[in-house]
């Protein structure tokens, strides 16, 4: 069973690495600006792996979403124009190498951002002169905590990776920034302070790269979006009101990205640390079923 499950990942994964995607500008602004009147947001996660994983919820949700599932769906689907080709997007998006498991979910975005942040690109490298970084930043994951808070027994990739650096943004330098840069879509991830820890990470424990705000400048004016936990819908108001407002001092500033025109998904075969989870959830899977079985 170990090596059917090894060689369809292997074969998926090294017949999808070289496919290319374009993202559809005017699908993205039209779901970001119309589509999400229904759509309920909610603190919890409601997306998991799929029916017999270690966390059996569906890998896609349209109705509802949290502040990080919100943005990795609106990019699968903006970036195809099928259902199939949707959920392969969505879960090279949401899974390092696309490889589907608990242990492999990009959990923090710290390590999504690190390690595989594609279609993002970092501004302070493409506009250097007006969005250069001008704050440095560093946190120390608690994997462990995490995981206890999860139950989760398997590994989890990138979990010896706890020492967090990064340059970011400033407030003032974020809004300059946002004000200055070419018209398109961009991505700003606020950077967490103590207060906002001690309100959000009590299951995660430290965080640096937080939450996920979509930017859409057209006709040199900067719009953000993003999914409110705290309104339980998707809000929208301009990038620096938002910035500026009472509720934005639990971030010390803005890590922003431009979101590419392309997106070619990576990883053509098992890395030793994906199979090692792979494996080891398989193994659970199985101990999970046959208990419930016997209730």
């Amino acid at each position: 069973m170990y090596y059917l499950l090894i060689f369809t990942y292997f074969i998926s994964l090294s017949s999808f690495s070289a496919e290319t995607f374009y993202l559809d500008l005017g699908k993205f602004r039209s779901k970001l600006k119309d589509d999400h009147s229904n759509l309920k947001v909610t603190y919890k996660n409601h997306l998991g792996e799929g029916p017999g994983m270690f966390d059996s919820k569906p890998r896609y949700n349209p109705d509802e979403v949290n502040c990080t599932t919100w943005w990795q769906q609106l990019f699968a689907e903006s970036y195809t124009k099928n259902d199939k080709d949707m959920m392969r997007v969505l879960d090279h998006i949401r899974y390092f190498d696309g490889v589907v498991s608990f242990g492999t979910r990009k959990h923090f975005i710290d390590h999504f951002l690190d390690h595989s942040p594609e279609p993002l690109k970092d501004v302070n490298q493409l506009f250097s002169s007006i969005c250069g970084d001008d704050e440095n930043h560093q946190v120390k994951l608690n994997i462990n905590k995490f995981k206890k808070s999860a139950k989760a027994q398997c590994p989890i990739l990138h979990e010896d990776k706890t020492d967090i650096r990064f340059s970011y943004l400033t407030p003032k330098r974020a809004i300059s920034c946002m004000n200055k840069a070419p018209n398109g879509l961009y991505m700003a991830f606020p950077i967490a302070t103590a207060r906002y820890l001690r309100i959000w990470g009590k299951k995660s424990g430290p965080m640096g790269r937080v939450h996920g705000l979509i930017i859409n400048k057209e006709e040199n004016k900067a719009e953000v979006y993003h999914a409110s936990i705290d309104w339980g819908k998707v809000k929208h108001e301009p990038f620096d009101r938002y910035v500026l407002a009472p509720g934005s001092r639990l971030f010390k500033g803005y890590k922003i990205y431009q979101i590419g025109k392309t997106f070619t998904p990576q990883g053509s075969r098992l890395t030793p640390e994906e199979l090692e989870i792979l494996m080891c959830e398989k193994e659970l899977n199985a101990k999970i079923a046959k208990a419930r079985e016997k209730k």
